[in-house]
């Protein structure tokens, strides 16, 4: 299957996401994508029934709202994988953080 039809499939799950970040106020500096990406056990194992998308987001915001943020997407009710977060206070400004979140959604064909 194509990266369009991937694309077309998590796009519902990725808007979700979206919606969480713009709820709690946080801005996003970039997202990179990378859709079903060959070294992912569910594309390997099951590529047939599932699509998955790989995001690399680059986030600002404060302690709070990325609390917030990170519970509401604990409650999510699709399946996904958190990879990583990294957290890095912001120089000028301590109470302000710089995150790179990776993610990955899966979503059935």
């Amino acid at each position: 299957m194509s990266g369009l039809d991937t694309e077309a499939v998590i796009a519902g799950e990725f808007a979700e996401v979206l919606q969480l970040v713009r709820a709690n106020q946080i801005k996003v500096r970039s997202i990179k994508y990378d859709y079903d990406p060959a070294d992912d056990a569910f594309v390997q194992g099951a590529g047939d029934k599932y699509n998955v998308a790989r995001l690399n987001m680059e986030m600002i915001a404060n302690y709070s709202n990325y609390d917030n943020f990170l519970k509401e997407l604990y409650r999510h009710q699709h399946f996904m994988d958190i990879q990583s977060a990294e957290i890095v206070p912001y120089k000028k400004n301590k109470r302000v953080l710089l995150i790179n979140f990776k993610v990955k959604l899966y979503a059935k064909k």
